[in-house]
């Protein structure tokens, strides 16, 4: 185990050596809810129809430690379709306190995984990231809060990337209590290697 030392503050990682290779658990910080939006002003905000928003669920800013809404839709073109309405975006970062989105789908590419996800965060400098910890993060507290799969213990494997053609795959775990406890998890790809002489 190490820590991160992160603008949120220390966050913990857990090695753990499986069949498909090292997995890095980040625990992340018990979410909190925020404000919810229309899925017609959801819909607005990603440039789809709003019946392409899942209207079982609210769509809802989460946080554990990046505040980012969360929008779930009714299928993987929903999220394909989705891009960033750059006025509607504007008015969100004002008026929400929230600079991230990240758009859902219980329709993935791969049979594999459970869900298929897109993040935007333009006033972060993210038109799209292909894994995002932090993003995760807050689809696993708002999985759990709203029993998505039917309780709130949730054990699943997302993909993200893909419309950027970076192609990831994620672990999701969250225990619901008291407060939720929210694992990610990913595995890595060296980038660079530095020697310290």
């Amino acid at each position: 185990m190490f820590s991160l030392d992160l603008d949120i503050g220390p966050v913990e990682v857990m090695v753990q050596e499986g069949t498909d290779g090292t997995i890095y658990w980040m625990q992340q910080r018990p979410p909190s809810f925020g404000d919810t939006v229309s899925a017609e002003y959801a819909a607005s905000l990603v440039n789809v129809s709003e019946a392409q928003v899942e209207s079982s669920f609210d769509c809802q800013v989460v946080s554990t430690g990046l505040p980012t809404l969360l929008i779930p839709t009714t299928s993987l073109d929903a999220v394909r379709d989705a891009n960033v309405n750059a006025q509607v975006y504007e008015e969100m970062v004002s008026n929400l306190d929230v600079k991230a989105i990240l758009v859902f789908a219980p329709e993935t590419i791969h049979d594999d995984n459970h869900l298929h996800v897109r993040m935007f965060a333009p006033a972060l400098d993210i038109p799209e990231d292909p894994a995002t910890g932090s993003g995760n993060g807050c689809l696993a507290g708002y999985l759990s809060n709203y029993q998505y799969f039917g309780g709130g213990d949730i054990d699943i494997t997302v993909e993200q990337g893909f419309g950027i053609e970076r192609p990831s795959k994620l672990h999701l775990r969250a225990t619901s209590g008291e407060d939720i406890d929210i694992s990610v998890g990913g595995s890595v790809s060296p980038v660079v290697i530095g020697e310290l002489l």
